[in-house]
């Protein structure tokens, strides 16, 4: 349903898929900022879905934001507003 709503058909599924690459490359080939805003659109998703579906999708998500942020440095030079993940450079 998100999918429809909001955003081409799977992009949910691609975003999460490419999420998990992005956060579990040992040297990504492109910044959080270059990603296509896939990190966006499991936001987007995590606060549109019923209760229960956001859950499960958390439960998912947050094993790659760990890993994401365990191989990644707070950039002291980003906006304060943007997104965690944004605020963040590649080791």
């Amino acid at each position: 349903m998100l999918d429809r709503e909001r955003f081409r058909p799977g992009a949910g599924a691609r975003a999460l898929r490419r999420w998990a690459e992005i956060s579990r490359e040992p040297r990504p080939y492109c910044c959080p900022c270059c990603d296509e805003g896939h990190r966006e659109i499991i936001e987007v998703a995590l606060h549109a879905l019923p209760l229960r579906t956001a859950r499960e999708l958390r439960a998912l998500v947050e094993p790659l934001d760990a890993a994401f942020a365990a191989r990644t440095s707070p950039d002291p030079f980003a906006p304060p507003d943007d997104p965690w993940w944004l605020r963040r450079h590649v080791d």
